[in-house]
């Protein structure tokens, strides 16, 4: 089976060439619209795509990687990590709720983040950041 991957919707396109209408004399609120629409549409690709499972590699403290594939549940409520045999990742929970996930950084936005994997992150990478429990 081969790896399941994050697809950019061709309305993103869209999204992106909207700046250039503003200079070709669309009004501010047809450009605004326009954005709203197509926005609205990537996040559904996106999140049917993570609906279905995307392939992943986790990056763990040592740099070594386990193949993986992130899943969001139907409810949109949480999200799932788990390798090829289909069970959770070694050090990683069976789920994590979206409340529990503070923020989604890049590569360049977890300078201020400690990370025990820091030196194996790359500009492919992102790091989901969860808040800590009590």
């Amino acid at each position: 089976q081969g790896k399941k991957l994050l697809r950019v919707p061709p309305v993103f396109a869209v999204y992106q060439a909207s700046t250039i209408y503003a200079l070709s004399g669309a009004t501010q609120a047809t450009l605004m619209d326009r954005q709203r629409a197509c926005l609205s549409e990537v996040l559904r690709c996106f999140a049917r795509d993570l609906m279905r499972g995307v392939s992943v590699e986790v990056i763990h403290g040592d740099g070594s990687t386990t193949p993986s594939t992130i899943k969001l549940d139907k409810s949109a409520a949480s999200v799932s990590i788990f390798d090829d045999r289909q069970v959770p990742v070694d050090g990683l929970p069976e789920s994590v709720h979206m409340k529990s996930i503070r923020q989604v950084c890049s590569a360049l936005e977890t300078r201020n983040v400690e990370l025990p994997n820091r030196l194996f992150v790359d500009d492919c990478c992102a790091c989901l950041v969860l808040t800590t429990r009590p």
